[in-house]
């Protein structure tokens, strides 16, 4: 019987493969610690769950402030590519590394489908 770790790391790789401009991703707590991950090698793992769990906590700040209603994802745009957040429930986060111009709808479109799959590995 697979672990639940090994069916994440699966279902991460499965993303990977079924949208092309996801280049990795990452499932992390809302503490910044990793669950599990499919990051390109040169990736430190550890650093993007942390940064990755500062950025969802201070955009939840920012909704909350300007009375936005609960988040539904974070979008980092840069010159060379893109980062996809989402929340899985209160206590993980998926985020996703993008190729510059990606169809970022479609990957959050993907991200959101497989979101309640991952939320039952982690429970």
């Amino acid at each position: 019987m697979k672990t639940n770790k090994t069916q994440l790391i699966e279902t991460l790789k499965k993303l990977r493969e079924k949208t092309p401009d996801i280049e990795g991703s990452s499932i992390v707590t809302t503490n910044g610690l990793v669950i599990a991950s499919d990051l390109m090698q040169d990736t430190d793992s550890k650093t993007f769950a942390a940064m990755a769990a500062e950025m969802t906590k201070s955009s939840n700040i920012v909704a909350s402030e300007l009375k936005l209603g609960r988040l539904n994802d974070t979008i980092i745009s840069s010159s060379s590519g893109n980062i996809a957040l989402l929340e899985i429930g209160k206590k993980a986060i998926l985020i996703c590394s993008l190729k510059n111009k990606a169809n970022v709808g479609l990957a959050l479109l993907q991200m959101q489908r497989i979101s309640t799959q991952l939320s039952r590995l982690i429970m």
